[in-house]
């Protein structure tokens, strides 16, 4: 029967491909959206191109002026890579106290933290996976931009292994803990400190 059946291999878009397309619907539709925010909407679509239409959809709806980057990470709770690079860029190159104030920062800014911290595992996950193999770096094709891409590669060089595993067991400990927490911030905090206590 198998061999009478037409079947379709389905494949995860990388964020390009997906970018292309949502284009393509933003001109023709004439939707008003910054392109930082068609970037961010086709990262945080894992590959779906489904998933980016969906909320693109939900974008046009919630907010029929300009789509900005803000709008998605308030909307949706995405958080922006630059976020989470200029996280890993404290953890590897600043003292506990900028690290802190950047944490502050998030906070008045709005960012949800518990979102915050599950990017920023994936990010430093991402960064394992090229200190393990610079081979698996083709496993991130349809999360990242070749951009990206390589800002990865360059942060995975000032952490040695051992440390971004430590890292990721930390980080994922504190998103654990910040529903609990009395003050949502502390647990990303106390993880920042004991990060950068270790690289010391």
């Amino acid at each position: 029967i198998l061999s009478r059946v037409q079947q379709f291999a389905f494949r995860r878009l990388t964020i390009a491909e997906i970018i292309r397309k949502l284009q393509k619907i933003v001109e023709a539709e004439k939707i008003k959206i910054d392109e930082n925010a068609v970037r961010l909407i086709a990262a945080y679509a894992g590959g779906s191109y489904r998933d980016a239409e969906s909320m693109l959809e939900q974008l046009r709806v919630w907010n029929d002026k300009i789509i900005m980057k803000e709008d998605i990470e308030e909307l949706l709770g995405a958080v922006d890579f630059e976020k989470v690079k200029a996280m890993t860029d404290y953890l590897n190159n600043a003292g506990a106290k900028e690290a802190i104030d950047y944490v502050g920062s998030l906070t008045e800014g709005g960012t949800d933290l518990e979102m915050f911290a599950k990017a920023l595992i994936n990010h430093l996950r991402k960064i394992m996976l090229v200190k393990v193999d610079s081979s698996l770096a083709s496993l991130m094709a349809q999360e990242l931009t070749p951009e990206q891409m390589e800002i990865v590669k360059k942060q995975a060089d000032a952490f040695s292994l051992n440390d971004v595993a430590q890292a990721i067991r930390i980080f994922t400990v504190a998103q654990n803990d910040i529903k609990r927490s009395p003050i949502p911030s502390l647990p990303i905090e106390l993880a920042v400190v004991e990060i950068i206590n270790n690289k010391i």
